[in-house]
């Protein structure tokens, strides 16, 4: 004689019918997506971010939070107050599927910048014997980016600054992107990043 099983759940309150219902599902997400907003609006309060509306700076420990994109590596460098990066690929090869190491600019400042010119301003210097170059650019999200500006890097610190206007068409989506190539060739010459700047221009305008 086969055996025989049967199984039964217990009566009583069932958590796992709870979840099946897309309302808790909707909730659930809604209450982990606030308290991840309270927690990164608590660090760019207390960790060097300063946005005044029409003036954005990244600098000390705010650098943690730049974002590489393929082919590139970035990292806080406590003792040196500065993000330190590499390339890890030939810009030749991954530039064009990738930003480099980006800062995502924050909504408010993509919604005030539209049909107004923008300046970036890049604290920066290498780490190599060698002086190599990178790249710095200003990105929309199909909307039309900066040309891509070289840097002639050495071992001093230098500013480095350009200007782009942001076409009256661009839309605010949370995808605007202040981009930086560390090392055209790839070789992971390393270069440090202390501090960014994002100003709107021709405020009388507005």
């Amino acid at each position: 004689m086969a055996d025989t099983q049967t199984s039964r759940k217990p009566s009583g309150f069932d958590p796992w019918v709870l979840a099946s219902d897309p309302v808790f599902y909707i909730a659930a997400i809604l209450v982990v997506a606030g308290l991840i907003w309270l927690a990164m609006s608590g660090q760019q309060e207390t960790r060097g971010f300063s946005f005044d509306g029409r003036h954005l700076v990244i600098e000390e420990e705010s650098l943690a939070g730049l974002v590489p994109g393929p082919g590139t590596v970035s990292e806080y460098a406590p003792a040196e107050l500065s993000a330190r990066m590499t390339a890890e690929a030939p810009f030749s090869q991954a530039g064009t599927l990738s930003a480099g190491v980006g800062l995502l600019l924050p909504r408010a400042f993509e919604e005030a910048v539209i049909g107004h010119e923008v300046e970036v301003t890049v604290e920066l210097r290498s780490l190599s014997p060698e002086d190599h170059q990178a790249y710095v650019s200003y990105f929309t999200a199909g909307s039309g980016d900066s040309p891509r500006h070289l840097i002639e890097l050495d071992g001093d610190w230098q500013l480095y600054t350009f200007t782009f206007a942001v076409p009256p068409t661009a839309i605010a989506n949370e995808e605007e992107w202040v981009g930086i190539w560390p090392d055209l060739d790839g070789i992971e010459r390393p270069l440090l990043v202390r501090r960014i700047e994002a100003r709107i221009l021709d405020t009388a305008a507005n």
